[in-house]
């Protein structure tokens, strides 16, 4: 596990140390709820092998509705970065896939900044509308939006990746570089582009398990049972499991390999057994150090571990039950030394 330093945004370091050659990403957050955003980088690069530290960055010139006070004291503008060089430009998604571009408040901004970057970072990675915006601005692709959302988790020449979007870039509109996947139904997923080192992705590798689902419950809130119900994502007992982390991770090591000279470590080996330690109480669990966690939702687990975390305790109960095999599985994946303990009420 890789140590991630968040220089600045809602979860920033309370004392950010960056590791000693850690890559430098600029990550231009325009998601609504940042923090999360913030939270699924930290989790996904963390588990590349590369020491990365984050900076986080809003366009000067959008109008922020909700904590604009709160945002612009955590994340920098633009133009207080703009002399600063950077490894690596993340531009995440955004919800204007129905907006014309012009109608976009930071619209100018954003072309001044895809200039800027050409200059400035040696490697550029566009998410969802973010590659939508880009692809179009840098003439790679024209996409165009569609009344019907496309929302799942699709898997696509080999990638698996969650895709939430009302956009497409059919194939035949790829102008310049190399689709690297794609189908006529969901249209090119992945382009890159070795003119400008820029990789557009048109979904969203750094969704968390649980993303696809608060989104469809919140358009359900808002639409009823038209909201579209994501595919290929729900079970049949409505659960869902992260069946993209291992691709997201790989996909991620890559992108740093690519615009940097170093390698990052082998991947290690997510085969080994659940260990077993035996565990008399849970007053003797918490006096061992265990980390105790309970329900199914492994993100939050996950943002709670730090570096020196490796044991993990795992507690099933009728409340709050815990898909033992899932968890153990994205945990190991992500923190391979850690040991987890999974207990059931009345054993401990």
């Amino acid at each position: 596990m890789s140590t991630v330093t968040r220089l600045n945004g809602l979860t920033r370091d309370p004392v950010p140390q960056p590791t000693t050659g850690a890559k430098k990403i600029l990550v231009l957050n325009l998601m609504p709820n940042r923090a999360v955003t913030e939270q699924q980088f930290a989790s996904i690069f963390a588990a590349t092998g590369f020491p990365v530290t984050l900076t986080f960055c809003l366009p000067a010139s959008h109008q922020i509705r909700r904590h604009a006070d709160q945002l612009h004291a955590a994340y920098a503008t633009f133009p207080e970065i703009e002399d600063q060089f950077f490894d690596g430009l993340i531009i995440t998604g955004a919800p204007l896939d129905q907006k014309p571009f012009t109608d976009v408040d930071y619209w100018d901004e954003l072309q001044e900044i895809l200039t800027w970057r050409r200059t400035h970072v040696q490697g550029s990675l566009f998410l969802c509308w973010g590659a939508y915006a880009a692809g179009a601005v840098d003439g790679v692709f024209a996409g165009h939006s569609i009344p019907e959302k496309i929302t799942g988790v699709f898997t696509v020449e080999g990638y698996t990746m969650p895709q939430s979007r009302y956009f497409l870039v059919p194939l035949a509109a790829i102008e310049r570089g190399e689709i690297v996947a794609g189908n006529l139904d969901l249209g090119a997923v992945i382009v890159t582009d070795d003119t400008t080192q820029s990789t557009y992705v048109a979904g969203h590798f750094e969704y968390s398990a649980n993303t696809l689902a608060l989104e469809y419950y919140r358009d359900q809130a808002k639409n009823g049972d038209a909201a579209p119900e994501p595919q290929h994502y729900f079970t049949g007992d409505n659960q869902y499991s992260w069946t993209w982390r291992a691709d997201a991770v790989a996909f991620y090591r890559r992108w740093l390999a690519k615009i940097t000279d170093s390698q990052p470590p082998a991947a290690a080996d997510t085969g080994t057994a659940l260990p077993t330690i035996p565990l008399t109480s849970l007053a003797a669990a918490r006096r061992a150090g265990l980390t105790p966690w309970q329900g199914a939702n492994v993100d939050t687990l996950i943002y709670n571990l730090t570096p020196h975390t490796d044991r993990v305790w795992l507690l099933d109960t009728p409340a709050h039950h815990v898909d033992l095999a899932n968890a153990w599985a994205i945990l190991h994946h992500i923190q391979p030394d850690i040991q987890v303990i999974a207990t059931k009420e009345g054993i401990v």
